[in-house]
């Protein structure tokens, strides 16, 4: 394999992980986890209204989600899943 493609696979791997590592943070109800994820002067554009910069301004969101949907399950896919217990 040629160094050029291994550097590729390389960099789509971490990509992955840090994606990975992003949703898991709402999955794991565990907001700092963003700060693993993504680079310290990292812009979420665009910002939601009231939204500071860069991880920290995101981290409240995900403690919003958290809060709106306790079982809130997210994955690299995009797509939310919630499970409900019913009593």
């Amino acid at each position: 394999m040629p160094t050029s493609d291994i550097d590729r696979s390389e960099q789509l791997r971490a990509e992955r992980h840090a994606v990975e590592t992003l949703y898991r943070a709402f999955s794991d109800q565990n907001p700092d986890l963003v700060d693993q994820a993504v680079v310290p002067d990292w812009k979420d554009i665009p910002l939601a209204p009231g939204q500071g910069p860069g991880p920290e301004g995101f981290k409240p969101i995900i403690r919003s989600v958290i809060a709106a949907f306790p079982d809130v399950r997210m994955g690299p896919l995009g797509r939310p899943a919630c499970s409900a217990s019913r009593e």
